[in-house]
């Protein structure tokens, strides 16, 4: 209907040019995109969220595009980005699902399993034990994590093996299993004396203190999380967590919206395979040293756009 108007219309003003000139009038309307519109509903409230908001609004006033903010939240934990009337949708912040949309923007899996590495190369002493929690699903976030740690700790290995001669112990326990906290108790018990804990599978902290935490204990297992959110960052002030996995998420929001824009205006061979898109945005370690500095950026990216 909207084609057969603009049709109709382009006829009516050309014959009122050449009515006017007395001069054949052409006009061109191939060109002509009608004002597109973006849905965005988030995954979650607060400054982490906040800032994903602000970069989505600002990519598409750069682009052009309005954009609309659902009031409800998210149930995925992550943020879903439609176009009204096409079929192109984007998914960003958060971990990517089993199935994502047409891309998903968040932190780069593997990548941010190697960093993990680092980290535990620095801070774990030779002969002690890591625990690595993973949830056992395919195609699974937690897998690529964990797949990154341990392609990184080989190159440690094969470097100089007496430096790192770490005791690993994989374990792995689904979300909504409803044993959850029974098998984490589990692993806690049986691995106790692990040096340092990594969860792979970014469930929320509190799950994870209510079993490794003892503030009883002269040597407590630290954590390394990848909750991003207020209440992980606060246990890093506390010391109940060693370090948190995040990213960048104004950047989630405004690649969000600026590739699927790009898609949207692209043929269909320029455009990833429903599920299989994937831009990454670099992960980055969060502990006591640079807490108040993480935390102070996360604030202006949060901050009210004017």
């Amino acid at each position: 209907m909207l084609g057969l108007r603009l049709v109709l219309g382009a006829i009516a003003l050309m014959a009122l040019l050449t009515a006017s000139t007395g001069v054949l009038a052409i006009v061109d309307i191939e060109g002509y995109e009608p004002q597109l519109s973006i849905d965005l509903t988030l995954g979650g409230e607060g400054p982490y969220w906040e800032a994903v908001a602000n970069g989505a609004r600002d990519s598409a006033a750069h682009r052009g595009v309005e954009l609309s903010i659902r009031d409800e939240i998210e149930p995925s934990g992550r943020a879903l980005l439609t176009i009204d009337g096409a079929e192109e949708t984007a998914s960003c912040g958060g971990d990517a699902g089993m199935a994502p949309p047409m891309f998903h923007v968040g932190v780069a899996n593997y990548a941010a399993g190697r960093l993990c590495a680092h980290y535990a190369a620095k801070d774990v002493p030779a002969g002690r034990g890591i625990l690595l929690i993973t949830d056992g699903a395919a195609q699974s976030p937690a897998g690529a994590r964990l797949q990154g740690f341990l392609d990184t700790t080989r190159c440690y290995d094969d470097d100089d093996r007496s430096r790192h001669p770490w005791t690993m112990g994989i374990v792995a326990i689904a979300h909504g299993s409803g044993d959850e906290q029974r098998d984490l108790a589990a692993a806690a018990k049986k691995h106790g004396e692990a040096a340092l804990v990594i969860d792979f599978t970014g469930r929320p902290v509190a799950e994870l203190q209510n079993s490794f935490v003892d503030r009883g204990r002269n040597a407590m297992s630290r954590l390394l999380t990848f909750d991003q959110s207020q209440a992980a960052l606060s246990a890093i002030e506390t010391g109940d967590v060693a370090a948190v996995v995040t990213h960048d998420p104004y950047q989630c929001g405004f690649q969000a919206v600026d590739r699927l824009i790009m898609f949207h205006r692209s043929d269909l061979l320029g455009r990833p395979a429903a599920g299989k898109g994937f831009i990454h945005v670099p992960a980055q370690l969060v502990e006591r040293g640079n807490l108040a500095e993480f935390r102070s950026s996360l604030k202006l990216a949060a901050a009210a756009a004017p």
